[in-house]
């Protein structure tokens, strides 16, 4: 595991006020004008995510909103709509997934090979990320599958830096179960979880 490397790509730039998104563009028409078939914001406001956000919402600035799993695809299937809710509504959202997915499944052979496996999957997670609203994308390269033998201080370091590198005001990741048990997402939880408290 190489804690230093990492590939960060950014979706879509965002540009907000406390009263809510003011230019909202990917790459072409801003969403919300009539010739965008991507979608259009549904809310303008970040007052809609108190819900979501309880008391953290700042004042004078878009709420930061960072996911940090395991593997490409966790952000979907453990909080995809909530990170698209606050993306929606303005905030500034961020995922980070631990590692590239490499050692998941190949259900179609087609697209892909184990040997190019990690590079599709982080392919999916940007598109996933852009689908989702999510302005930046990180993927490190730790080895999917090992996250729980690697010392625990060096997945907190990883994900400390992502963390203050981002500055978010809430952070979502897995439950101490790991959502489905998975020894990863197990240990992504609790380097987060680590990593917050140390703060």
């Amino acid at each position: 595991a190489r804690a230093g490397d990492r590939t960060t790509h950014r979706i879509r730039r965002i540009e907000a006020t406390p009263a809510g998104v003011t230019s909202h563009t990917n790459g072409g028409a801003a969403l919300g004008e009539p010739e965008n078939v991507a979608g259009s914001l549904r809310s303008a406001s970040f007052h809609d995510l108190a819900d979501v956000l309880g008391p953290v919402i700042p004042h004078g600035r878009a709420p930061r909103v960072l996911g940090l799993f395991a593997h490409p695809d966790d952000e979907v299937f453990c909080v995809g709509g909530t990170i698209a809710r606050c993306a929606d509504a303005g905030a500034v959202t961020a995922i980070v997934s631990l590692t590239k997915g490499e050692a998941g499944q190949i259900r179609e052979a087609s697209t892909a090979t184990r040997r190019m496996l990690g590079a599709v999957r982080a392919m999916e997670l940007e598109k996933s990320a852009e689908a989702l609203g999510v302005e930046l994308v990180t993927c490190l390269d730790f080895r999917d599958g090992q996250l729980d033998a690697l010392p625990r201080s060096v997945v907190v370091a990883a994900v400390s830096e992502a963390i203050e590198d981002f500055e978010p005001d809430v952070v979502v990741t897995f439950g101490p179960d790991g959502g489905t048990g998975h020894p990863d997402h197990i240990a992504s939880c609790t380097a987060t979880v680590d990593a917050i408290r140390a703060m």
